[in-house]
């Protein structure tokens, strides 16, 4: 995470978006993710995290769905 987290910060968020392709809402707030995620590894030890490719919105309708069908 650190290692992305060095390639990206020096990018513009335009540059963020259209040269590395990553999404509006995610290109400015992906640095201050990646620290978030690193610090939280490195205060609970951890070597690896995994994460969950549905945001919490989309789990918990998810959940709710399958709780009503």
């Amino acid at each position: 995470i650190k290692n992305v987290i060095k390639k990206i910060k020096p990018y513009s968020i335009h540059d963020r978006i259209v040269k590395l392709e990553l999404r509006p809402d995610r290109a400015d707030v992906i640095v201050h993710a990646g620290k978030i995620y690193s610090r939280c590894m490195k205060w609970s030890g951890a070597d690896n995290m995994i994460v969950p490719q549905v945001g919490l919105a989309d789990g918990m309708i998810s959940q709710l769905y399958s709780n009503f069908t």
